[in-house]
This record gives structure tokens, C-alpha cells and sequence, in this order.
């Protein structure tokens, strides 16, 4: 075992990450040397991973706001998706332990992440131990979960029109009891993810506005819902 320390201020940010979902509290201790875990620091704007270089660990954002990004054939960058507080990264090309990454992973913000060695859940004979079980059990959701958001951006990039492609990824985001849902993104941020010009997309939320169709608070967007005649 190990003491726990470390980790104890970041508990209730881990303990939202799907891949410890209703872990016993009392098994922390033994998870974080199995999964060879370790606390690291980044700068803005510094990569935590490089296009080309072995993807061997997946991490937790304790703090801060990670970009997942590769480069297309013109080498533009093509925005992937922001990771903020709690959520779990590179869990797919950890596990295959890829040894030239085709993706780089940058901090937008100083962060502070969680790096672990979840190859070690592919391997049968370490799953005796019954918290092994459900952090392998956990990673399959993880795994479900990161598929099916990929199928949704398919389906989001294969939008012709501008408009259609804004409202299906809004559409998509977490919402709050007040019908509110909080937009990752700045402006520049959500034109490169959603594949479009930042002047054309800052056009289209200010027609959406103007329209009443969308309510912008700061980072929060609420979409009136639109009763047929």
C-alpha cells in the first residue's frame, strides 16, 4: 500500500472520473501504485504528449484544461476535444501502448494531471483482486462511452450546414437542472473542433441570438425551445 497524502485533496475530483465509479474508498490506497500513478504539472501551452512519441500513459485532469489534437495532410491542426477537472484522457491508446502517438495532447491552461498505467487492466492474471475487477470493469464503460462520442461528432462533422452542425454539438452537451449547458470551448476553440471558420461561427451565434433561438451567459448557453404552429 501506499499512503495516501498525495492524492487526498484530489479524492472528490477522482472519485467523478468513470473509472473510479463506485470504487471502495478503502482500495484507493492499493489503486494508485497498481495503476504506477503519478501527479504531474504542465504550463500553458506545454504538451504533455507529441505527435510521434510512445503513448504509454492516460490521465485525469485534476486542474486545468487538456487539448486532444492531430495535424491533417495541410498540417492544420483538427481539434479533438478539451478535457477540464475529472475527466479521463487517452484511455484507448494507452491501453494499446502505441509507440509513435498520432495525436498530441497540449495544456491549454497550467494544469495538473493524474498520469496511470491502465495496460496493466488488459492483462487477465492482475485482475485477482476485486478493485481490479471494477477499475477493468470501469475502463470498458470509459471505452463504450468514448465511442459513442466519436460516432456523435461523425455524425456532427457530417453536417453540410453551419447551423446544423452548431445545434447537433450543442445539442449534445451535459445539461444542468436550469436547462443551461456549459460551452468548453472559446470561440476560436469550438471553430477549429467543429471544422469551420471562427468569422463564419461567430456570425451564426450572433444570428442564433439575434433570433432568440440561443441565450448566451458568459460560458453558459440555454436553447429556447421553439413550440410548432
Amino acid at each position: 500500500m501506499t499512503q495516501l497524502n498525495e492524492y487526498e485533496g484530489y479524492l472528490p475530483i477522482l472519485r467523478k472520473c468513470c473509472l473510479f465509479e463506485g470504487l471502495d474508498e478503502a482500495a484507493y490506497a492499493s489503486v494508485f501504485p497498481f495503476l504506477d500513478a503519478r501527479i504531474r504539472e504542465f504550463d500553458k501551452n506545454e504538451f504533455l504528449l507529441a505527435i510521434g512519441e510512445p503513448f504509454r500513459y492516460a490521465g485525469i485532469v485534476l486542474s486545468g484544461t487538456v487539448e486532444v489534437s492531430f495535424n491533417s495532410e495541410n498540417n492544420d491542426k483538427i481539434n479533438m476535444n478539451h478535457f477540464t477537472e475529472g475527466m479521463l484522457f487517452g484511455e484507448a491508446l494507452a491501453c494499446v501502448e502505441l509507440m509513435e502517438s498520432p495525436l498530441q495532447l497540449r495544456a491549454v491552461t497550467k494544469c495538473r494531471v493524474l498520469l496511470m498505467n491502465l495496460r496493466v487492466l488488459c492483462e487477465a492474471s492482475n485482475l485477482s483482486e476485486p478493485y481490479r475487477q471494477r477499475l477493468a470493469a470501469n475502463l470498458i464503460r470509459c471505452l463504450a462511452y468514448k465511442n459513442l462520442f466519436q460516432r456523435q461528432k461523425v455524425q456532427m462533422l457530417g453536417q453540410r450546414k453551419l447551423r446544423d452542425r452548431l445545434m447537433l454539438y450543442l445539442e449534445q452537451l451535459p445539461k444542468a437542472e436550469d436547462g443551461g449547458r456549459f460551452l468548453p470551448f472559446t470561440i476560436t476553440t469550438l471553430a477549429e473542433y467543429l471544422g469551420v471558420n471562427r468569422s463564419s461561427l461567430s456570425r451564426e451565434v450572433s444570428q442564433l441570438v439575434d433570433e432568440g433561438i440561443l441565450c448566451m451567459k458568459g460560458k453558459t448557453v440555454y436553447i429556447h425551445e421553439h413550440e410548432e404552429t
